[in-house]
């Protein structure tokens, strides 16, 4: 395993993280926010 397969491979893996922490943003973002919006229009 080269050094240059090693630095795309953790190139993925932060990617991937960045997209699980963003998933989990929306996540919170929606289980906070909906609530509010459905007291505030319901």
């Amino acid at each position: 395993m080269t050094s240059k397969d090693y630095l795309s491979l953790s190139g993925a893996k932060s990617q991937g993280i960045k997209q699980l922490m963003a998933g989990a943003g929306i996540m919170l973002l929606g289980t906070t926010l909906i609530p509010q919006l459905a007291t505030l229009f319901g």
